[in-house]
């Protein structure tokens, strides 16, 4: 049986979370004598897919294709703030992302999200996944919607 190649594209791939999770599938995909998948890692920066440009934003994702897993670490950090302007900025980057794969139909999305979700300070420990989101900033509330 053929193995499907599947591409995984990082959105937000220079960024913290984004340049250490591309090092490392880069790293894993070459060190194994049997891929654990064939496709390719793709990076974009901010600069290759600015997500607060809707045209480039439709340019630089019309290679994604059904076999392509998206993973979305690009955001403004809440070290930037947080105000309504900044959770505006944040939502129009995931509407840009969501209208350039209107019809592309990707493989998957993976959203990188924060503990934001749940309130800070943290009422509830340990977070889990039935743990109930409370968002009291608007970064946290951006990273919910």
């Amino acid at each position: 049986m053929t193995q499907q190649a599947i591409d995984v594209m990082i959105v937000g791939g220079t960024g913290f979370i984004g340049r250490r999770l591309t090092d490392r599938l880069q790293h894993i995909q070459q060190e194994a004598s049997a891929p654990a998948w064939s496709g390719h890692v793709i990076s974009l920066s901010s600069q290759d897919c600015n997500l607060l440009n809707s045209q480039q934003s439709r340019e630089k994702l019309a290679t994604t294709s059904s076999t392509t897993t998206i993973i979305m670490c690009a955001g403004i950090s809440r070290r930037a703030g947080d105000s309504w302007s900044l959770f505006q900025t944040n939502l129009t980057m995931i509407h840009n992302l969501l209208q350039a794969l209107r019809d592309r139909e990707p493989r998957s999305i993976v959203f990188l999200s924060s503990a934001d979700v749940y309130g800070l300070p943290t009422t509830e420990l340990p977070l889990t996944e039935a743990s109930l989101p409370r968002p009291t900033t608007y970064y946290g509330l951006a990273k919910l919607a």
